[in-house]
């Protein structure tokens, strides 16, 4: 018996499938009996062969697909073993496969710059998917709740095909009195960076240009509480917020 040679399957996703055929060819003068094909990985199997033995003509080949169907990440191989009446019994053949990933990336900025104070202000990033399988994103959230900070129409947890992308809007409401950095974290299965981290910057603009209606504080410069109803200045950044936007701190 003649067995094909080493075979590869490339990359195969978790989830997916993979056939590829693999030849034993009867170069004999008689009928030859293929009584069982092991796999040293149970990621590897033969999936029509429902019963041994089987048959071989002298002279003819028989095609036997053997699937590759994943259930973990990375470089996979196996030693397929076959048992069958030939002297030379047992034969035996390598193959291998490998497994990717899905692999995160951001794009946007999350550096707002300075905001009107009392107003608000939004930045949109893209969450995408760049690799070659898909990703699993379990959860984009802030590092810690401030009611300075909020995500906008958050799609996560979500699962992104290759090369897809789902936008997040972060909006900044200007009623701090420090500068402080936020961190945005991004929880995948992404076995290279299963949590991102991003950090988060905005600072409040305190000046002569807010409404009548902010207190003595904010007048002062010194005011981190909310007030429901400012003048936000023409020409600079920043928009009246909404009521439903205010969320107690738990720090």
């Amino acid at each position: 018996m003649l067995v094909s040679d080493y075979a590869s399957f490339g990359n195969v996703c978790i989830g997916s499938l993979e056939d590829e055929p693999l030849i034993l060819n009867n170069n004999g003068e008689c009928t030859l009996s293929i009584t069982n094909i092991t796999f040293s990985s149970s990621e590897f199997l033969v999936p029509h062969v429902s019963a041994y033995p089987v048959t071989i003509e002298a002279g003819d080949n028989l095609e036997v697909p053997i699937r590759f169907q994943p259930t973990s990440l990375g470089l996979k191989s196996a030693t397929i073993t076959i048992i069958s009446d030939d002297p030379a019994s047992p034969q035996t053949i390598t193959i291998s496969g490998n497994v990717p990933s899905g692999k995160v990336a951001v794009t946007g900025s999350t550096n707002f710059g300075g905001v009107q104070a009392c107003c608000c202000a939004d930045r949109t990033i893209s969450i995408c998917n760049i690799g070659d399988c898909k990703l699993n994103v379990m959860s984009v959230a802030f590092k810690r709740k401030s009611h300075h900070w909020k995500l906008i129409n958050n799609p996560f947890p979500a699962t992104l095909h290759p090369g897809a992308c789902l936008g997040v809007v972060i909006r900044y409401r200007a009623t701090e009195k420090c500068q402080r950095c936020m961190e945005l974290v991004i929880t995948s299965d992404d076995p290279n960076t299963p949590i991102k981290t991003l950090d988060i910057m905005a600072y409040t603009i305190w000046s002569d240009c807010l409404c009548k209606q902010c207190c003595e504080d904010c007048r002062r410069g010194c005011c981190e509480k909310s007030h429901k109803e400012c003048y936000c200045c023409e020409g600079r950044q920043g928009y009246p917020c909404c009521d439903d936007d205010e969320v107690e701190d738990e720090d």
